[in-house]
């Protein structure tokens, strides 16, 4: 169902602050766009949504990896930055 995006938002103080950063371009990368008698209706779409945050997720792992973080399944690491659960394992050790 096609809304306003002013009343899709529960916040009406949020629809001041996505008016002044929030572009076509961003919004169209998550939602269906329509336009009715020259007003902007929005319908969120989970698919485009899930690319979106795909492309965020492989342009965040390649920037760590580009400055040598360790990114693997596990999580990623800085080299030098001890946890906790290290520094504890290496004193029972």
């Amino acid at each position: 169902m096609y809304e306003i995006l002013s009343d899709v938002l529960d916040d009406k103080e949020l629809v001041a602050k996505f008016d002044k950063c929030l572009t076509y371009e961003i919004l169209a990368s998550i939602a269906d766009i329509k336009y009715i008698n020259e007003e902007m209706f929005v319908r969120f779409n989970c698919q485009k949504t899930m690319d979106w945050l795909s492309k965020k997720i492989d342009n965040t792992v390649n920037a760590m990896i580009v400055n040598g973080m360790n990114v693997s399944c596990d999580g990623s690491k800085v080299s030098g930055y001890k946890s906790g659960k290290e520094d504890a394992n290496r004193e029972k050790g």
